[in-house]
């Protein structure tokens, strides 16, 4: 394939990823043929360091290392969710690929595939809102009889999944098509191939990140943030959520994003495509832990389905007692860990750490 027939390939794979975005995504200049990296962005985000005005001019090749991905589910075919989405650079620094869109489940496959195709990313790592392993036809998951507990406790509350759920987990569900897509239900703590989908929980994420509000006694209660429930929404939880939100994400080292976000937290009358947003950065605020190594949490199982979560003290002790007291082995269910680092031909090797 000559050089002309290779641009006007990526042209058209532009061409298709930015008809799906929409007006909310950033448009990405073309880049020359066989390269990588090109991405225009205001600033560089290193390391947490203070951002600096176009560090890193256009055509320079960064050495594309993994896309970060935080998809707060659509659950069903025909709702919409949250998705959005990061390139994280071998050299530690970030670029932003756009406000989080609302997406269906067909949406969101064709706009990660396309920023796979764009820049060809060593790795992409989804996490997913959404059970992506429910073997059982009834009741619940172990693993919602675990988090359920610490949850509850903070004055939340966790849905059971099953297959009698016909349209999130029967056999026509999106989620299944999603996965297959993508490799399927990733085990963490095992080298994780060209992408993996990691089930995570915004709501879980929250108690280990102690975003937590003062409650009527000495148990700090969960922020009640869904527009959806009238009844039980607080503007002032909304902006609590957001303010915590956008600090978390300048402190990966991004701008764009947490410019969104604040621009959330002085929204008067947010919506629910509004938190679907704000959902999927704690998604991604997930991702952004494994990729940089921190300490996560993994509750449950490959068998019987899981969560991973950023490594929270707290939650981790609440969990621990939840395993003692409903029978379950602490060691079996609730498991912290690191991500290994990138191996030198681009994949996570097999030294998972476990941590103390």
């Amino acid at each position: 394939m000559g050089s002309r027939d290779k641009q006007s390939l990526f042209a058209a794979l532009r061409g298709l990823v930015q008809g799906i975005r929409g007006p909310k995504m950033i448009t990405i200049p073309p880049r020359p043929a066989r390269t990588r990296g090109n991405l225009r962005r205001g600033s560089v985000h290193v390391g947490g360091k203070s951002p600096g005005p176009t560090a890193v001019p256009v055509g320079t090749d960064l050495g594309v290392t993994m896309l970060l991905v935080g998809f707060d589910s659509a659950w069903t075919s025909g709702n919409t969710g949250g998705l959005v989405g990061v390139f994280r650079f071998a050299d530690g620094s970030i670029a932003e690929l756009g406000d989080p869109l609302s997406v269906r489940y067909s949406d969101a496959s064709r706009i990660i595939q396309g920023w796979q195709a764009e820049y060809v990313p060593e790795s992409a790592i989804i996490l997913l809102d959404q059970p992506t392993i429910v073997p059982n036809s009834s009741g619940q998951r172990p693993i919602e009889s675990i988090a359920g507990s610490p949850v509850g406790r903070h004055g939340g509350g966790m849905q059971p999944s099953s297959t009698s759920k016909t349209d999130m987990f029967g056999p026509g569900a999106p989620v299944w098509g999603f996965l297959e897509t993508f490799g399927g239900a990733a085990d963490p703590r095992e080298p994780l191939g060209p992408a993996a989908v990691i089930e995570t929980y915004p709501c879980l994420a929250l108690i280990a990140l102690d975003w937590l509000l003062p409650g009527s006694g000495s148990i700090h209660q969960l922020p009640k943030y869904n527009p959806a429930n009238r009844a039980k929404f607080s503007l002032a939880a909304w902006r609590f959520v957001c303010e915590h939100t956008a600090a978390e994400l300048r402190a990966f080292g991004l701008d764009e994003l947490p410019r969104w976000v604040d621009s959330m937290a002085g929204n008067p009358a947010p919506r629910k495509g509004d938190q679907d947003g704000l959902d999927a950065c704690l998604c991604l605020i997930a991702a952004l832990h494994l990729a940089e190594r921190r300490p996560c949490l993994m509750v449950g199982d490959m068998a019987s389905g899981y969560i991973v979560v950023p490594h929270g003290d707290m939650l981790a002790g609440e969990l621990k007692d939840r395993c003692w007291a409903a029978g379950y082995e602490p060691a079996d269910w609730v498991c912290t860990f690191r991500l290994a680092p990138p191996s030198p031909r681009g994949q996570l090797s097999r030294d998972i750490k476990e941590v103390p």
